[in-house]
């Protein structure tokens, strides 16, 4: 801006004092800089120019050249006596300087910009090439620079507590630059967040605004400068870029403000994430207070102001505004699970990509065709360890259920759950299988396709088989609230009409599997628990084989698990048993029974086909009894 303002008749020449590489060569640097302000076309600019190498050649004999300086040829060692002895008094150089720059007419503004980017012994050596080179008349320096940075140098080579008085020995006229008011501030930093929003092509909803709003706010109150202000706006733009879509934006933008602003409070996070999970405490006994925490960013953080710092924690960890502890927004950097996003800017090996996921459910409903998200999902699932393929198919359920519109096709969504669930079916029996996830969502998926009509009873029957699509059915048309749903309620009506179509003779009782005849009956008892009392007195009454097939269907396995183990368990569902048969029914047959195992211990622990009837055979007696 001063640069700008000067008229024509100054000559302004800029010299970059931390370019340079060593005190010699920042010597260099600066003469070369005054010697090109000082032009040398004229008659008056050439005799300042020998002048100045006159001088220069007194005040500091240079050693070396530099690109661009003016050129200084050390003598031959034999000859530096009779050189030294041949020059000139200083006094007499300097004046003859000061008297051929006044003779130019011309005034120079040497521009000295981020001298706080030197160390402490650099930042000395220019601060005296300025004294010794640069005291001539018409010859004005502009030095920029952060006071408190260039305080901190000096202390370093042990000029503290003086160091203001100091500096005012170089600087005779300061500007210090205002504080840049609120209102310009939240207006800046509301700039940076939406060009940011605006390249990663996210959409905000209401919840998100006012995270929006509230993060605004909280960066505004930390940066105190425009330069801060264009720091972040340019850090941020590069490091959204290395991880789109797979955090979110403005958890992401927060951190990288304590990145920028507050490292050391960003790299003590890690271990305070327990701690700020838990919320504030109004009790000093129970927890942090937000004094406590106010206090130790402060011991945390090298720097004097930490403005800015808490209120951006603040932001990232909804507890410490929410006593109530609300659930969290999706890929929260509060959520442990994503956490190592925000600090690797990659997603772990352990962890699942947000954006596969969401391209892959697109493909799968087809709003979007991507056969190689679907093909890359798939791989993901079927090679990952079962912890990253359980997450895999987690996330993928979150992600349509967060999508799902009312005209989407779900033929090939069937077809994916279907086949993955056939393919990890048999681990259901251990504690980190995922294979029911997979069977309650394909259960859903199927209800959506019979709903609008792109499924119907015969397709779910053949594409299933009748046991799986009976079981699909109950799970579907299960859960509270259930039956108020209509959709629900005519496919559950639908299937137990079927149900009860394919069970009223001998021959289904004796052929279906037991898991069958049961889910047949519970999808019967969900319409009408009423018209089941007695309902298979008519196939078993009298019929020994029948009756027999009628227990075995009422002995279920239960798995129970343990550690890293489980167990299978042999159990009697005695309340459908006497719902099914009348109590006339049950006295008539069950005596009929073999009594061969009434005294046999039996391993309720083994669930084979043999074990399963004697448990049943002996169980069914019994309740005969009464």
């Amino acid at each position: 801006m001063v640069a700008d303002a000067l008229p024509d008749s100054w000559t302004i020449q800029a010299f970059t004092p931390w370019a340079a590489s060593g005190v010699a060569e920042l010597q260099l640097e600066f003469v070369a800089a005054l010697d090109a302000a000082l032009g040398g076309q004229l008659r008056e600019q050439e005799d300042a120019k020998r002048a100045l190498k006159k001088y220069v050649d007194w005040v500091r004999p240079l050693i070396q050249a530099g690109p661009g300086a003016v050129r200084v040829i050390a003598e031959a060692a034999e000859r530096a006596t009779d050189a030294a002895l041949a020059r000139k008094p200083w006094s007499v150089e300097f004046e003859a300087l000061s008297l051929s720059l006044q003779s130019m007419q011309k005034r120079v503004l040497i521009v000295c910009d981020d001298i706080d980017r030197l160390d402490a012994a650099e930042l000395l050596q220019f601060l005296k090439v300025v004294r010794l080179l640069g005291r001539f008349p018409n010859v004005h320096y502009l030095i920029a620079y952060d006071a408190d940075t260039v305080e901190d140098l000096l202390a370093a080579e042990g000029i503290s507590g003086r160091t203001s008085s100091f500096m005012e020995k170089i600087v005779q006229h300061p500007f210090e630059l205002p504080r840049i008011d609120f209102a310009t501030r939240w207006s800046h930093v509301s700039s940076a967040l939406t060009r940011a929003i605006a390249d990663q092509s996210e959409w905000l909803n209401e919840e998100a605004v006012e995270r929006y709003r509230l993060l605004v706010g909280a960066l505004a109150k930390g940066f105190t400068t425009p330069r801060q202000i264009a720091r972040y706006e340019q850090h941020l733009g590069a490091l959204t870029k290395l991880i789109p879509g797979e955090v979110d934006l403005m958890d992401f933008a927060a951190l990288a403000y304590l990145r920028l602003n507050h490292h050391d409070v960003y790299e003590a996070l890690p271990k305070w994430t327990a701690e700020l999970s838990q919320g504030l405490s109004a009790d000093e006994k129970k927890g942090l207070r937000a004094q406590d925490w106010a206090e130790r960013i402060r011991e945390t953080s090298r720097r004097d102001e930490v403005t800015g710092a808490w209120e951006a924690i603040e932001f990232l960890y909804p507890s410490l505004r929410n006593s109530s502890h609300a659930s969290l927004h999706p890929k929260a950097f509060a959520d442990d699970r994503y956490q190592e996003r925000y600090y690797a800017f990659v997603v772990p090996e352990n962890d699942v990509s947000d954006v596969l996921v969401a391209r892959a459910i697109s493909s799968f409903v087809q709003h979007t065709e991507d056969q190689e998200a679907e093909r890359d999902v798939t791989v993901l699932i079927e090679s990952a360890q079962p912890s990253v393929a359980g997450l895999a198919v987690t996330k993928l359920q979150a992600e349509r259920m967060r999508t799902a519109r009312d005209n989407d096709q779900v033929g090939r969504l069937v077809h994916f759950l279907y086949g993955q669930y056939l393919r990890v079916e048999p681990t259901s029996g251990t504690p980190d299988s995922y294979a029911s996830r997979l069977f309650y969502w394909l259960a859903d998926e199927v209800l959506r396709g019979y709903a609008s009509s792109e499924l119907d009873r015969a397709t779910v029957l053949e594409r299933f088989g009748e046991e799986m699509a009976m079981g699909l059915v109950s799970n579907a048309v299960s859960g509270w609230g259930s039956n108020k749903d209509s959709r629900r309620m005519r496919m559950l009506k639908d299937f137990a009409q079927f149900a009860e179509e394919s069970s009223s003779s001998r021959t289904s009782l004796l052929h279906d599997k037991p898991e069958t005849v049961r889910i047949k009956i519970a999808l019967r008892a969900r319409v009408n628990s009423e018209a089941l009392a007695g309902a298979y007195d008519r196939l078993v009454d009298g019929d020994l084989e029948a009756f027999e097939a009628l227990a075995i269907a009422m002995t279920r396995i239960v798995t129970w698990w343990g550690g890293d183990s489980s167990r299978d368990e042999l159990e009697f569902d005695r309340d459908m048993w006497q719902v099914v048969l009348s109590e006339e029914v049950r006295a008539r047959m069950a005596p009929r029974l073999t009594a061969e195992f009434d005294e046999v211990m039996l391993d309720e622990n083994d669930v084979t086909p043999e074990t399963r009837r004697q448990f049943a055979i002996r169980t069914a007696r019994a309740s005969g009894r009464g």
